[in-house]
């Protein structure tokens, strides 16, 4: 059986519960908090990173130097519109993006969240096994593969989806532990 497939399915899952996880507001600066804000600019909507450059100008605030200065109200309405908790406030061609303190509540909240989203992506992981095994078993039925072959496809589809279930948990484990960290 060809694992291609599924490999590329659990690439994916990944790749999105870590971006995800860059996005999660932890109580430092981070380019990835805003990067993804998408801006409302009269060529279309686009995102924050392609018509600014962004840059950390200490752990709890961002600078954000739009190319078009025509475009900072609508960044700053685009920052407040993400509904993240940030405070953008427009500074002569600049935007600054104040990172506010999280509290020992907002912290475990956010941990949990982490334990939340890496459970749905372990859901996901485990539909695209049901459905490679599924596969498998139709291939054994219209006898295309022997026994033997169908208990071979089965352990390597387990071993596969145990590897991304081992990656997401130690993802979530460490940024569990960064959120923790005051």
């Amino acid at each position: 059986m060809d694992y291609s497939q599924l490999k590329s399915a659990c690439d994916k899952h990944y790749a999105y519960f870590l971006s995800e996880l860059d996005r999660m507001q932890v109580g430092r600066a981070s380019k990835s908090l805003v990067d993804y804000i998408v801006i409302r600019t009269s060529y279309g909507d686009t995102p924050l990173s392609q018509v600014a450059n962004i840059s950390l100008v200490d752990a709890m605030t961002l600078k954000i130097e739009p190319w078009d200065k025509s475009l900072m109200k609508h960044i700053v309405d685009a920052i407040y519109a993400a509904d993240q908790g940030l405070s953008p406030r427009a500074w002569d061609s600049t935007v600054l993006v104040s990172i506010p303190p999280m509290t020992g509540e907002k912290r475990k909240v956010l941990a949990k969240n982490v334990a939340t989203m890496a459970e749905e992506i372990k859901a996901r992981l485990r539909t695209s096994r049901q459905d490679a095994m599924n596969t498998v078993k139709k291939l054994f039925a219209e006898k295309a593969i022997s026994e033997d072959q169908k208990k071979s496809d089965e352990k390597n589809i387990e071993d596969l989806i145990k590897e991304y279930v081992l990656k997401i948990d130690a993802a979530a484990k460490k940024k569990e532990t960064e959120i923790l960290t005051v």
